[in-house]
């Protein structure tokens, strides 16, 4: 048997920040039907229809607003009843309106767990997931509630307003489109669908709905959002950054690098490095038809390295870039053209222990690229990037013209938190003077997640491999060398405040060269605070 939940469901958010995880799963409740038939005995059919009197008078009491009232006659029909779902489900409602909300999800989940083919009462534990920021969770109740009831427009609201908190926009905005057709929704659901379209670069069909959403209902809340955001769209073109945006960040880290098979020496070389680094960057974005971007990047960084005396040595770097680029649609894609400079300076030098003139070392760099991506709404992204490089190191010259292209894939599985991520590259680099010719090959692949406390998850395995051929490489070394290189990093991120995010990456790689000399190991652990504006 199976009972309608109170409608309407929780009058609560919709969207919010993931939180805290469930402290236990639901009960299982196993029945044997079909083997074994059983007639309730006159006691238990005389207490049911005691405690369905008292869901009566609760709901009586509801309707009147005695709130506190109808708490006590469903907690009296769960007395009588125990095992009547539909008791723990009127009682979750109440007690979420009373603002126990810890009470209200256990009473819900109660419910659930006695009839778990019910989807208005796991839209009602959805709700109330929300409304505690448990929104992984609030996503599983939604997906089950959609399964017991597909074409129910509230779970399908719900649902795309979840999803698309989860980054998952097509298919957010496919349950929204089933949203709008109930009259009641189609205000609200065509406003967050037009929103997600036309920020996924669909101007177009994002301004249709809106129009509509606008139209439906002009006096509305979403109704007169959907205006202005209409009028944003129609007068000014649509972009996502403000005139202003940037970046400050604060990078430390410990990078301990190995050589494998040194020469000669009967201890590993190489030089553990803790390091800061100060990064600024400041976007302009003036509003136009294509969205023009012109950004400038400063970064200063200052790298202490730990080895024995004879090998210590600090670096501080600095480094200018800026560059302009033009985003628009076409054809369902986005494209983006942009033209970038990039200017270094750098110092090494011996540091308190190796004081010596010769061991100091100056860097200048300046690199021109060109570059052009083609994307669609995050499925896959190809890259093609021409590149000229000049560099002066101490006393090396090296005048690079570079091709790289890359294309990648994205492929959305398990219940739309993971994904897997696949890369290759191809690079071509042809260089002049005293440098070394390079081609090369890369592919990557790793896995995307979305966890708890709106934590976000990026693990990636890369390798690479790299030809230097027919070159004087520093003068003489290594020519028509050959690497080979397994890259493993994590990245762990969280938001800690609305603009201040917390970056934990970690990177491991392991490089295999025909020249023994070459060989390394290399770890780098980095905690990077920054904080975005405006």
């Amino acid at each position: 048997m199976r009972w309608p939940a109170f409608d309407p469901p929780l009058p609560v958010a919709s969207s919010c920040l993931a939180g805290f995880l469930r402290r236990a799963a639901p009960l299982v409740v196993v029945t044997l039907a079909g083997l074994i038939c059983l007639t309730p005995s006159p006691d238990a059919q005389a207490t049911e229809a005691e405690a369905r009197i008292e869901i009566a008078q609760g709901d009586m009491a509801w309707e009147a607003g005695t709130v506190e009232e109808a708490l006590r006659h469903y907690q009296a029909a769960i007395e009588s009843s125990p095992d009547l779902a539909i008791a723990h489900g009127r009682l979750g409602v109440a007690l979420f309106t009373a603002g126990r909300r810890e009470e209200a999800i256990a009473a819900l989940e109660r419910a659930v767990a006695l009839d778990p083919h019910h989807a208005r009462t796991r839209l009602d534990l959805a709700l109330a997931y929300l409304a505690q920021g448990d929104l992984f969770w609030a996503a599983d109740e939604l997906r089950e509630a959609g399964l017991l009831a597909p074409g129910d427009p509230e779970i399908a609201y719900h649902e795309g307003l979840v999803l698309i908190d989860l980054g998952e926009n097509e298919a957010g905005m496919e349950r929204l489109a089933l949203a709008a057709g109930d009259p009641a929704l189609e205000p609200k659901a065509r406003y967050h669908l037009g929103i997600a379209l036309a920020t996924s670069e669909q101007r177009e069909e994002g301004q249709l709905q809106l129009e509509q959403a606008r139209d439906a209902s002009p006096s509305s809340p979403h109704g007169q959002a959907a205006g202005r955001a209409l009028n944003l769209l129609i007068q000014q073109g649509w972009d996502t950054l403000p005139f202003f945006s940037g970046r400050l960040a604060l990078k430390a880290q410990y990078d301990s690098n190995v050589v494998q098979e040194p020469i000669e020496v009967s201890r590993p070389l190489g030089a553990d490095a803790p390091g800061l680094e100060l990064r600024a960057l400041l976007t302009v974005a003036p509003i136009s038809t294509l969205a023009h971007t012109l950004y400038a990047t400063l970064t200063v960084s200052r790298i202490q390295h730990l080895a024995s005396p004879p090998d210590q040595f600090n670096h501080t770097g600095v480094s200018l870039a800026g560059g302009t680029s033009y985003r628009f649609a076409a054809l369902g894609h986005t494209h983006t053209l942009g033209l970038h400079h990039r200017y270094d300076l750098g110092m090494l030098d011996g540091g308190e222990l190796t004081d010596v003139d010769e061991f100091y070392a100056f860097r200048e760099a300046n690199t021109l690229t060109a570059e052009y991506a083609l994307s669609r709404q995050g499925q896959y992204l190809a890259t093609v990037e021409l590149r000229y490089r000049n560099a002066v190191f101490a006393d090396m010259r090296r005048d690079s013209n570079t091709f790289l292209a890359r294309l990648s894939e994205t492929l959305m599985f398990l219940s739309e938190r993971f994904k897997v991520i696949f890369a290759a590259g191809f690079q071509y680099d042809q260089a002049h003077g005293d440098g070394y010719d390079l081609w090369g090959l890369n592919g990557s692949a790793g896995i995307s997640a979305l966890g708890p406390w709106s934590l976000q998850f990026l693990a990636t395995v890369r390798f690479e491999h790299a030809d230097h051929y027919h070159s004087a490489y520093y003068y003489g070394w290594g020519a028509g060398r050959q690497d080979d290189a397994v890259i493993v990093s994590t990245a762990i991120r969280r938001p800690l405040y609305d603009a201040l995010l917390a970056e934990l990456a970690w990177v491991h790689t392991e490089r295999r060269s025909t020249t023994p000399a070459f060989d390394y190991r290399r770890d780098l652990v980095a905690l990077t605070a920054s904080w975005v504006f405006p």
